[in-house]
């Protein structure tokens, strides 16, 4: 399974900055680049402002790193996939279930 890590992604933690006005703000922080194997799963559809909206699932399978949780997010390429849960895989592989985030 290790062969197939073929993609570089980065790992971001949300950190709360406070603003100007008293508030705050998430801001993401770099945790790390894995190898990662990223293969898509189910999609599903909505209603929204301007249109239909659509989501996208992936699983993102990593090695195991201890502090990675769910609330995090994945950068691959230009795409952003948000970590909705963490899955125990094998004692060597993590899986994350991502949605795609469109910005």
């Amino acid at each position: 399974m290790i062969e197939k890590l073929r993609a570089r992604i980065t790992l971001q933690s949300p950190e709360r900055v406070s603003d100007d006005l008293g508030g705050a703000e998430i801001s993401w922080s770099d945790a790390g680049e894995v190898w990662a194997e990223i293969s898509p799963g189910a999609g599903s559809a909505g209603a929204g402002y301007d249109g239909a909206l659509s989501n996208a699932s992936y699983r993102v399978t990593i090695r195991a790193p201890s502090d990675v949780r769910a609330g995090w997010r994945v950068l691959w390429n230009e795409r952003v996939f948000r970590i909705d849960a963490v899955i125990a895989g094998t004692d060597a592989l993590l899986e994350l279930a991502c949605v795609e985030e469109r910005l």
